[in-house]
């Protein structure tokens, strides 16, 4: 009754101030004298011997004999409780089979079928009552009584109808499956337990339903909640209450966390749609502001291309920054203005002073440096505008001819293709129409219902709209954005029923339960071959498929796309925290936040364990920037919460153009990878567009190319082992000796520097091999050469961080050592900072295990890393050797020279020896010897060498 007058006032269309009153008189002028209506209308219908045949109408806890109920129209009314209405209900037809039980057997106690009820299987596709009669026939030849049978009916039927919300997920549905047990035997005693607003009951079920939006309602495996229904599993008869006051508390605690992450979040989203507003503002402002300058002007030919280099790009991103972005925004906005005046109509070519030249040049660098989307065209730009004002002539001319007339058109158009439009010049306000003055009413805060494609629906939150209501964002029960929409559409979702006013809520739950009474629950759609099963995205096949089909498209018609692939960084770390399941869980919000914030006709997937790509069509790469960097920071402002923890989410984002000019799709995701890529070589957590000029993906093309020239050079032998001198800067303090070094021998047959194998060798994982075979290699050397190297004091070899932490090539030197034609005492190994800082102790136990041979470390590059003292402290090694960058620059930085010299007072305080790299010259020797430096090597102590040819030398001066 009480969901028909709430049905029939929302029609009516009365305000929920005046139905929450309307509410309470009904209830209390007809609801708490339901039961006496119901009492009178079954008296009535035994007076004319009318047999309804579909419902007991006669409360239960009226006399027994049916002659006495006839007789005693004046008999003490009784209120049915809601518990007896369900009974009433579900009476006719029988529903427990025989409602009398096995004839000549008794009834079970009370007490006893607790009991019972406490130990039946949960699982089981039986109703509570069917298992309970058998369970009671069985073990204790009872039956069970009609009573205790209906009324464990009503339970388990309410329990039904609550699980049938339409925004409640699996976690909440088991929930209450738990609850029906300690609950039905709660009513086997009192009956009004439902009716009573204090009870652990009716508690529950009101805290259960203030938790439900704030869970997922795709997700059951909620642990939080499975600790709660193992609770009310494991309750024992006489403490069902207790166990229902407990689950409250815990439900309380845990939906007190959830509304913080949900409160968290949310702010979060917020502050991104304020920063869109300002976006949008800014836009405007750099609209304004260009169109007042160059509209209608003849601009000198390199204005234009300044402009499409990003320059608007870069001016609207600090005209968002207000305050922060105030002088750069008017300084970057100077150099239009300096150009306009430099070169003005008919100017003729010339040279700029070089003061003023460099200042533009300066000015020009920082504004490319700030806004790095085309850095190659803005360097090839930089470097005219550079040559153009120092030369002048021809060279300058190209700066100003051909002039270009800019108007309304043209510059909208190279705005456009850096900057988002302006929402509101794209959005209306609500209408007058019913739904638009239904949703103004709408606070932020307010749920409503969203109806979702894959047919699922949940509870979603209002929480942005911006000042003119002609923008609506929403979150979902975690605080995330999932729904951003216009006036004009919201109206048209609300009016096709996709969205919902959910004023119902506040009603209580057990009345809800009544409508749901008629409805069916949803079976899960199957998943189709191309969705990814974790995150309902689709798969890298299908992927795939759509960048061809954007390709082929781009090569019919011209059209100029975006793919953005993000990686989530430290995903192995977040694996670690939260274990698999966690991740799942991470990876399934992060599908849900990529979603949210993307246009309706992106195309999203799943492309990896942690990587997401996003196709974009008709987008052009700047557009595709400012995407992957709105992208990026919602995902940053993320907080993803795991058992009590909250850990941050990061992304690196590559962007890569899809056009004419590219080849295939498989190419189109290696060149987004790439540039993935150089945003984690960045520093992570930044966005990177896939330029083939940067140097640094030519870096990484080379290094990949280098692959399988090591697996090819290491098979046949095509690297050579040099040595170069060592020697002591003071008489008597040490020998000359030589630091082993290796040489990649070209098609030439000469040998050339490997410092592209070695960093391909160290990134792809085959250092361990490369030092095999220089180990190998150069204890094969000293045996051949056993009577020959006596002369030399000795060697250093170099070894990788991979080689030091493992125990097999421990194992695999110690024998060289061992079985090698020089005491070990004369063959030392050099290890580098930055290789072994992140397994200090298993390189330290690698160092004394062959130390413990007689074999000294030294501590390469020393200076280069982060904490390199601290490093010095903790690694057992024997001499430090510092990085050259400090001893090449000494004699012309003070800076060096002083780093140098704390280098080596400190290693000598922790009695350790010092050699110097990059010793080029006579005056870097007598400068290291003024800073006590002990050792020196370099040009100015001698060239690296082939091995045969030291051993030459050796024997003609030994």
């Amino acid at each position: 009754m009480l969901w028909t007058l709430c049905s029939s006032l929302l029609a009516a269309g009365v305000g929920f101030a005046v139905r929450r009153t309307l509410y309470d008189l009904f209830s209390e002028a007809v609801l708490s004298h339901i039961g006496d209506l119901y009492d009178e209308l079954g008296e009535l219908f035994d007076r004319h011997g009318v047999d309804t045949g579909v419902v007991s109408i006669i409360s239960r806890h009226s006399p027994a004999s049916g002659t006495q109920a006839r007789a005693k129209p004046s008999r003490p009314r009784q209120k049915r409780s809601l518990v007896g209405t369900l009974s009433s209900l579900l009476s006719p037809g029988g529903r427990g089979g025989n409602r009398d039980g096995i004839p000549g057997r008794p009834s079970a106690s009370r007490s006893e079928v607790r009991a019972a009820l406490n130990a039946l299987n949960g699982r089981s596709a039986r109703s509570i009552s069917e298992q309970l009669t058998r369970s009671l026939a069985d073990n204790q030849a009872k039956n069970l009584d009609p009573d205790s049978r209906e009324t464990i009916a009503a339970i388990e039927q309410l329990v039904a109808l609550l699980q049938q919300e339409r925004s409640y997920g699996d976690g909440v549905r088991r929930l209450l499956e738990a609850v029906k047990v300690p609950v039905a035997c709660e009513a086997l005693d009192d009956p009004a337990i439902l009716e009573d607003s204090g009870h652990p009951a009716t508690e529950l079920f009101q805290r259960i339903d203030q938790l439900a939006p704030y869970l997922d309602v795709s997700d059951g495996n909620q642990e939080p909640l499975l600790q709660i229904i193992d609770q009310l599993a494991s309750a024992s008869p006489d403490q069902n209450r207790t166990q229902l006051r407990d689950a409250t508390r815990k439900i309380e605690a845990l939906l007190s966390h959830r509304r913080e992450t949900f409160d968290h979040n949310l702010a979060g989203v917020v502050a991104s749609h304020r920063r869109s507003d300002h976006e949008s503002l800014a836009r405007q402002r750099v609209s304004a502001e260009l169109g007042a300058r160059l509209e209608g002007v003849s601009a000198p030919n390199l204005l234009p291309r300044l402009l499409s280099c990003g320059w608007p790009g870069l001016l609207q991103r600090l005209a968002a920054a207000g305050d922060d972005g105030k002088k750069r925004f008017q300084a970057y906005l100077g150099v239009i203005d300096y150009l306009l005046k430099l070169f003005p109509p008919d100017c003729r070519p010339g040279t700029l002073d070089r003061e003023p030249r460099d200042r533009l040049l300066r000015l020009l660098g920082r504004g490319f440096a700030d806004y790095p989307v085309h850095a190659a065209r803005a360097g090839e730009l930089l470097a005219e505008i550079e040559s153009g004002l120092a030369e002048g002539g021809e060279a300058c001319l190209r700066l100003i001819e051909p002039r270009v007339q800019i108007d309304a058109a043209l510059l909208r158009e190279i705005l456009d293709q850096q900057l988002a439009a302006v929402e509101s010049d794209l959005a209306e306000p609500l209408s007058d129409s019913h739904w638009g003055k239904r949703i103004r009413a709408l606070a932020p805060g307010d749920w409503i219902v969203q109806q979702r494609d894959d047919g699922q629906v949940r509870l979603i939150n209002l929480a942005w709209r911006n000042g003119d209501n002609s923008r609506f964002v929403f979150v979902d029960g975690s605080g995330n954005q999932v729904l951003e929409s216009c006036a004009t559409e919201l109206e048209a979702q609300f009016a096709a029923g996709s969205l919902a006013l959910l004023e119902s809520r506040e009603l209580p739950i057990v009345d809800r339960a009544v409508e749901r009474m008629l409805k069916n629950t949803f079976e899960r759609v199957e998943r189709e071959s191309r969705i990814d099963e974790l995150t309902g995205l689709l798969n890298r096949h299908a992927f795939a498929r759509g960048i061809e089909e954007l390709r082929r498209r781009a090569l019919n018609d011209g059209s100029h796309h975006a793919l953005l692939l993000l990686d989530i960084d430290q995903f192995a770390m977040i694996n670690d925290l939260c274990g698999y399941e966690g991740g799942d869980r991470l990876l399934k919000e992060i599908s849900g936040i990529i979603t949210a914030y993307q246009r309706d006709d992106a195309v999203l997937a799943r492309t990896g364990d942690d990587e997401f790509g996003i196709l974009l069509p008709d987008c052009t790469v700047d557009r595709g920037y400012q995407a992957a960097e709105t992208q990026r920071l919602a995902l940053e402002a993320f907080r993803f919460a795991w058992d009590q923890n909250s850990v941050p989410v990061t992304a690196s984002v590559g962007i890569v153009a899809i056009d004419n000019t590219v080849g295939s799709a498989q190419g189109v995701l290696k060149d987004a990878s790439s540039a993935c890529y150089l945003a984690k070589r960045s520093g992570r957590n930044c966005s990177r567009v896939f330029q083939l000029s940067d140097a640094e993906l030519q870096r990484k093309n080379r290094l990949i190319r280098s692959v399988p020239v090591i697996e090819e050079a290491l098979a046949n032998n095509r690297i050579s082992l040099h040595g170069q001198l060592i020697t002591p800067l003071f008489m008597g303090e040490g020998h000359d000796h030589y630091e082993v070094l290796l040489r990649l021998i070209d098609a030439d047959g000469k040998p050339s520097d490997p410092i592209d194998f070695i960093a391909a060798a160290e990134q792809f994982d085959r250092m361990r091999a490369v030092d095999r075979w220089i180990v190998d290699s150069f204890f094969a050397w000293a045996k051949r050469h056993r009577g020959e190297i006596g002369s030399i004091e000795g060697f250093s070899l170099n070894l990788s961080g991979q080689s030091v932490a493992d125990p097999a090539f421990r194992d695999f030197l110690r024998q060289h050592l061992l079985d090698g034609p020089l005491p070990p005492d004369r063959i030392n190994f050099e290890v580098t900072e930055t290789a072994v800082v992140q397994n200090l102790e298993q390189v330290n136990a690698f160092m004394r295990d062959i130390r413990s041979l007689g074999s000294n470390f030294y501590l390469d590059d020393f200076g280069s890393g982060y904490a390199s003292y601290s490093y010095l402290k903790s690694l057992e090694v024997d001499c430090v050797k510092i990085d050259g960058i400090f001893v090449k620059d000494m004699l012309s930085e003070r800076s060096s020279r002083a780093m140098v010299g704390s280098i080596t007072e400190i290693a000598h305080h922790m009695d350790k020896k010092v050699i110097a790299e990059y010793a080029e010259s006579e005056a870097h020797i007598i400068a290291l010897r003024e800073l006590g430096v002990d050792f020196a090597q370099g040009y100015g102590v001698g060239l690296p060498q082939p091995l045969s040819t030291i051993l030459r030398s050796a024997a003609a001066y030994g």
